[in-house]
């Protein structure tokens, strides 16, 4: 099976020659009319070897969430095959030509704006919802977790306004953020973001909470029960908007809450006898211990903070293979959540589940989307926001297939393996939509 586009006698390319209207064309003799440059054929047929779209989980404008798609070779030359697949793709959709250059990104992202953006993650959050890919399946009471982090950006000097200019990467150019609150559906294994907002330099993420809990409570609001943040968010002002909107809330404990922090400090400086909750795990040949204890404050008028009812002082213990403790971590909170709400053992897991916002959700968002490394972009706050926003829409999109797809030893398909994979579907179905278009037009 040969693509078409390669001369037949010398193995040149004759896609650099220019056509009058100045955008290349393939004058191969193998390049049937109707398909696009660069699509497989079927030897003797010249008919495209695109599977229909009957056949797969493609649709012309998305990847069908019912369904994982064909699985990829497996075994010696797998990794070439899907190089080879995802190179003739490409190529039929015009971006053979490898990664756009700088200029080029930053043309584009001056045409964009975020507007509508928010509402797009929305509607993709409630459309995975309502095919039950999310669900509440860590805790049925629904949890939505906040927290802040930085997205960096490069703009070759020029001052971005409201943004802090505080790093310079490798090469000595300088880097400009802003900061992020940004919120998860942590009671979910997918872990979605539902809604983010950008912090500037003058801007507090106390500021940004009081405008993003009440959008996701209007949008989402039948999903969760239970809002978590650190202790950057835990103020009265905080406290009595998420009791407002008949939630109940779990915040971090810090010297912002002197009262409080005393006497969870104070509480774990005794003996405490049996913890009230337990949990260990193996993880890199260390041992990590969690334990869960709690007091009640209902009906406290020292407590200081709105519907107060119970705080609670969980202590991590980390030992190596010879039993030898390497770190100990003290993590203190008060939630508004009545005691006897939840079981013990689901009070601790609702602790580690606020937790898997940055462990997971900013992660990822880091490593793999590559949020921290200072890309280039337009100096402008609309165009930082327009990149953060879709890579929070891409971080959603692979998250929810790495749940649809097969397990290996029961754990999910690697972040990489799954972007892989999805960029290749994404690429498949344009292909089918560039050779209907193709056929309708003949």
């Amino acid at each position: 099976m040969r693509a078409c586009g390669p001369h037949p006698q010398d193995g040149r390319t004759r896609a650099n020659e220019k056509r009058p209207g100045g955008r290349r064309s393939c004058r191969s003799p193998k390049h049937k009319p109707g398909v696009p440059c660069g699509t497989p054929t079927s030897p003797g047929t010249g008919r495209s070897t695109t599977p229909e779209r009957t056949r797969g989980s493609f649709t012309t404008t998305s990847v069908s969430w019912a369904a994982w798609p064909p699985r990829s070779p497996s075994g010696a030359g797998a990794c070439a095959a899907r190089r080879t697949s995802s190179r003739t793709s490409a190529c039929a959709l015009g971006l053979g030509r490898g990664k756009p250059c700088d200029t080029t990104l930053y043309r584009l992202l001056a045409e964009q704006s975020p507007a509508g953006l928010e509402e797009t993650v929305f509607a993709q959050v409630k459309d995975l919802i309502a095919r039950k890919v999310v669900r509440n399946d860590l805790l049925a009471l629904g949890v939505v977790s906040f927290d802040g982090k930085g997205t960096w950006s490069r703009t070759d000097g020029e001052k971005v306004k409201g943004a802090q200019q505080s790093a310079y990467d490798a090469e000595g150019s300088s880097l400009q953020t802003f900061g992020a609150l940004r919120a998860a559906l942590t009671s979910s294994s997918v872990c979605p973001c539902v809604g983010q907002r950008l912090i500037g330099s003058k801007e507090g993420e106390s500021t940004a909470f009081r405008r993003l809990l009440p959008a996701i409570s209007e949008q989402l609001g039948g999903q969760f029960r239970i809002v978590t943040g650190d202790a950057g968010l835990c103020a009265r002002e905080n406290a009595e908007l998420v009791t407002s909107l008949g939630r109940w809330y779990v915040f971090g404990l810090k010297d912002n809450q002197p009262y409080l922090h005393d006497i969870a400090r104070d509480y774990g400086q005794y003996d405490l006898g049996t913890p009230l909750a337990r949990t260990a795990e193996r993880y890199r040949g260390h041992t990590i211990v969690r334990e869960l204890y709690a007091r009640d404050v209902a009906g406290n008028p020292a407590a200081a903070i709105e519907a107060a009812q119970q705080l609670w002082y969980v202590c991590q213990t980390t030992t190596d293979r010879r039993g030898e403790i390497v770190a100990v971590e003290q993590r203190y909170f008060v939630t508004s959540i009545p005691t006897g709400t939840l079981t013990r053992d689901q009070e601790l897991a609702l602790v580690r589940m606020h937790w898997a916002i940055e462990n997971g959700c900013h992660w990822t968002m880091d490593v793999m989307l590559g949020e921290d490394e200072g890309h280039p972009c337009q100096a402008s706050r609309a165009s930082i926001e327009t990149v953060s926003w879709l890579r929070l829409i891409g971080y959603n999109a692979v998250s929810a297939w790495r749940t649809l797809a097969p397990r290996k030893d029961g754990r999910p398909v690697a972040w990489a393996r799954a972007m892989e994979t999805l960029r290749d579907a994404l690429l498949a179905a344009e292909v089918t939509d560039h050779r209907e278009l193709a056929s309708a037009v003949t």
